[in-house]
């Protein structure tokens, strides 16, 4: 979804640093960049700069933990690149993190056209 009005859309953001008190110490609050559903399957995406060498120890947890969850419904998506230009990528999937591939714009559509029709077919 496009951001139509940047200085809104910044205006907006809520600063979840300000909840840490709720929480011990070394517990933190995530950020997902995208997430969607399609009967009961879910797929997260988390999106980083390709800079970036490897996925932060508490969101790579995450990612296993909730890809684990219920039998493969939830499939986690970590996408290295530049905002629309995709470098590479690694899936977690029933609680496994797989190493990390080399992806473009095409491959990761067709990723999740795959997820979609695999989502729609299992009911």
């Amino acid at each position: 979804m496009p951001i139509r009005n940047r200085e809104a859309f910044y205006n907006s953001q809520w600063t979840l640093d300000k909840l840490s008190d709720c929480l011990p110490k070394k517990l933190a609050f995530t950020d997902i960049d995208a997430a969607t559903e399609c009967h009961g399957h879910f797929l997260i995406i988390e999106m980083k700069d390709p800079s970036v060498y490897r996925v932060p120890t508490g969101q790579d947890l995450f990612m296993r933990r909730m890809s684990g969850l219920d039998d493969g419904l939830v499939t986690c998506v970590v996408v290295f690149g530049k905002p629309d230009v995709p470098e590479s990528a690694i899936i977690y999937w029933r609680g496994v993190k797989y190493p990390r591939f080399d992806i473009d714009a095409d491959g990761l559509h067709n990723l999740i056209r795959r997820w979609y029709a695999h989502a729609k077919k299992i009911r």
